[in-house]
This record gives structure tokens, C-alpha cells and sequence, in this order.
């Protein structure tokens, strides 16, 4: 139990991360999946137009 429950910090911790990367990124970031888009950054709505909410 002690094993999986700091497996799944880590993966928090990790996926934390990833995000403030991705939602901070000076790069606009788009995520395609099933034949539409899945996820964007800010900073690419931003570059298309749009508002980020």
C-alpha cells in the first residue's frame, strides 16, 4: 500500500508540472485527438483570436 500511495504523489506532483508547462508556455500548444482539437494553451487562443476564460 506505502508503494502505490507514493506512486500516485508522484504522478500528481508530475502531472503538476506538465501542466504549469503547458498553461505557461510561450509556445502555443495544441493537442489533436480524434479528429479534433482535445486541448490548447492559452497562449495559442490567444494567437487565433480568441479569449481565454
Amino acid at each position: 500500500m506505502y508503494k502505490n500511495v507514493t506512486e500516485e504523489v508522484k504522478l500528481r506532483e508530475n502531472d503538476y508540472c506538465y501542466r504549469l508547462l503547458f498553461e505557461h508556455s510561450p509556445v502555443a500548444i495544441i493537442v489533436h485527438s480524434d479528429g479534433g482539437i482535445s486541448f490548447t494553451n492559452p497562449y495559442a487562443i490567444e494567437l487565433m483570436g480568441g479569449k481565454s476564460s
